[in-house]
C-alpha cells in the first residue's frame, strides 16, 4: 500500500533486501557477527544470545550471532522472549540461561536494556564481569557508560540515520536527484569493559 501511494518513503535502521523506496540503516547481521567474533577471540566459548520482542532487528542480530558461533564450530544458544525488553526482564533471561547452561561465559544481548539488566543481575549473583561472564549490548545507550564495568556495545548511528533520512525525504520532495537510495551508515563497537 505504501509503495502504490507514490509517496517518498525511507525505511530506517535495517537494510531490507527489497526496499520500498529509500533506506538508511546498517547491516545488523554483520555488526552482530563482528562483535560475537570478538567475544570468541577473547576466549569465550559458551555464549548465549538474549533476545526480546522477536522483531526483525532481533532476528537479524541473532542471524549474525548464529553465523559466528557456527563458523567457530559452536552450538548457538538462544534465550528468547516475545515480551518487550526491559532491565528487569534480563534477570529472568539470565536465570533461564544459567539453569540450562551453568558454564555460560558470554552473553550477547539484542539491546542495551537487556545487557544492562544482565550485567546488574550477574553482579548481584557475584559473577565477575568479564572474567567469568562477558556481556555485550547493542545500541550503545548512555547508561552503558554509567555502570561498572562499562558496557561494551554495538554503537548504532541512530541520530545520523534520522538526519540522513530527513535529508533524503526533503530532497525527494524538492524533486532533487538522490545519489544513493540505499545508505549504509555502518556501526562501531564501543570500548567498554564488559568484554
Amino acid at each position: 500500500m505504501i509503495k502504490t501511494a507514490g509517496l517518498p518513503v525511507v525505511e530506517t535502521m535495517e537494510i531490507p533486501a527489497q526496499p520500498i523506496d529509500m533506506v538508511v540503516g546498517l547491516d545488523h547481521v554483520a555488526a552482530s557477527y563482528d562483535v560475537v567474533t570478538r567475544m570468541l577471540s577473547a576466549g569465550k566459548r559458551r555464549i548465549a544470545y538474549f533476545g526480546a520482542r522477536l522483531d526483525t532487528r532481533t532476528r537479524l542480530r541473532m542471524e549474525g550471532y548464529d553465523k559466528a558461533m557456527l563458523e567457530a564450530g559452536l552450538t548457538p544458544v538462544h534465550v528468547l522472549t516475545e515480551e518487550h525488553s526491559s532491565f528487569s526482564l534480563a534477570h529472568d533471561l539470565l536465570t533461564r540461561a544459567l539453569a540450562e547452561h551453568p558454564d555460560l561465559d558470554g552473553v550477547f544481548c539484542t539491546n542495551d536494556d537487556i545487557a544492562i539488566g544482565t550485567l546488574l543481575s550477574a553482579t548481584q549473583r557475584g559473577i565477575q564481569i568479564p572474567q567469568q561472564l562477558s556481556i555485550v549490548g547493542y545500541n550503545a545507550l548512555d547508561i552503558g557508560l554509567s555502570v561498572s564495568p562499562k558496557l561494551t556495545s554495538v554503537d548504532t548511528p541512530r541520530y545520523e540515520i534520522g538526519k540522513k533520512s530527513a535529508e533524503l525525504l526533503l530532497a525527494r520532495l524538492k524533486g532533487e536527484e538522490i545519489e544513493a537510495s540505499v545508505v549504509d551508515l555502518g556501526y562501531r563497537i564501543t570500548e567498554g569493559e564488559s568484554l
